[in-house]
């Protein structure tokens, strides 16, 4: 009678585990995989801004490039000249 008493609470117990153990489990995986989401985002993120910013700089070095080719020479002077001072 008390053995199959302390069998049923034992049995009990460790169904309780085994489902405490099982939720862990499952809020862990979720946990990771959003952590994982998470960091593949700003990655895809970081390389979309590096790319618009190198798209940025080589738009504003055409342009610099085309203002000197298209300047003359005394425009080129005075920039020159600007630039030394400043």
């Amino acid at each position: 009678m008390i053995g199959a008493v302390l069998t049923a609470a034992v049995v009990r117990v460790g169904r309780t585990l085994a489902r405490v153990a099982t939720l862990a489990a499952g809020i862990a995986v979720l946990v990771w995989l959003a952590l994982r989401r998470g960091r593949r985002d700003a990655q895809a993120e970081e390389t979309l801004r590096f790319a618009n910013a190198r798209i940025t700089a080589l738009k504003t070095a055409r342009d610099i490039h085309h203002d000197l080719q298209d300047a003359d020479r005394d425009d080129l002077q005075r920039r020159a000249d600007r630039w030394m001072r400043d």
